[in-house]
């Protein structure tokens, strides 16, 4: 059977923040052990142990685990509709999704998708910490702008027509949502270790892109 699209999520996606991984997966069936391991050999605690087990509380929210995680529950998901015989026509994913989608595309084997997301997630994860991320249930135009008063904040992500996240200062996110909520707009701070899709990831392109041109590409 087709499936006419899939689309993966990132962090802070719309489901991103609420995977529930099967364990139950059967002997002889695709299932979280399969997609390999996105994160360097000996890495402990162990990713699957992050994601099902206590071992994770603390860890999982944070972004080398957390990119890592989606990365394989994606992949895992993916793999178990393939051995149902569900394939989808088109792929589409945002952030450690996008990775996922190319993956799933045939743009680079699974073993160069888990050195890409390892060192995604690494090279984030080794920033300083700090800034802040909230979802907003309000048009895009709407949020920038408001944003027009809070240099410190972009638009991290458009999920929908009224589903806009922001990202940046941690002060001025909160300043900024307030107002929006005051002017009836729901807000949600997201659980987040760093401002993803701003400015203050830009030091991580480096180390990315170098992992990225060792990359064989179809």
């Amino acid at each position: 059977e087709h499936l006419r699209d899939l689309e993966v999520p990132g962090q802070v996606g719309p489901a991103g923040q609420s995977v529930q991984p099967d364990r139950s997966s059967q002997p002889g069936q695709p299932g979280l052990a399969q997609p390999g391991q996105p994160l360097p050999p000996g890495a402990r605690p162990r990713l699957r142990d992050v994601i099902l087990t206590a071992a994770g509380a603390g860890l999982v929210d944070q972004t080398a685990y957390a990119q890592a995680g989606l990365f394989a529950v994606e992949v895992a998901v993916a793999a178990q509709l393939a051995a149902w015989g569900i394939r989808p026509s088109l792929v589409a994913g945002h952030s450690v999704g996008e990775i996922t989608a190319a993956y799933l595309a045939g743009v680079f084997s699974l073993q160069d998708a888990c050195a890409l997301v390892a060192a995604r997630g690494l090279a984030m994860q080794a920033l300083p910490a700090g800034g802040a991320m909230t979802a907003v249930a309000a048009p895009e135009a709407e949020v920038t702008a408001v944003l027009a008063g809070y240099p410190g904040v972009e638009v991290a992500a458009v999920n929908g027509p009224a589903a806009t996240v922001i990202s940046g200062d941690a002060a001025q996110v909160e300043a900024a949502a307030a107002v929006l909520a005051a002017r009836g707009a729901r807000v949600r701070a997201l659980a987040v270790s760093h401002a993803f899709h701003s400015a203050a990831v830009d030091p991580a392109l480096s180390a990315l892109a170098e992992v990225a041109a060792g990359i064989a590409y179809a």
